[in-house]
């Protein structure tokens, strides 16, 4: 990829991408703090939202 290391590891992409299905209405920031309380993993709200896109996943209104 262009520019820096990668800020999440594929396990970590994996735990992102599992979430919603998991909950198909959780937003990027309920992603964060899941993660966050889950697994102790501090990924921003903008990598989420990137990961998820990354896999076909768009926010939309419900």
């Amino acid at each position: 990829s262009v520019g820096g290391p990668k800020s999440t590891t594929l396990k970590e992409d994996d735990l992102i991408i599992i979430q919603p299905n998991v909950d198909r209405f959780k937003t990027a920031p309920q992603i964060s703090v899941a993660l966050r309380e889950e697994y102790g993993l501090n990924v921003s709200v903008t990598t989420n939202s990137r990961r998820l896109r990354k896999v076909g996943l768009y926010g939309r209104r419900p």
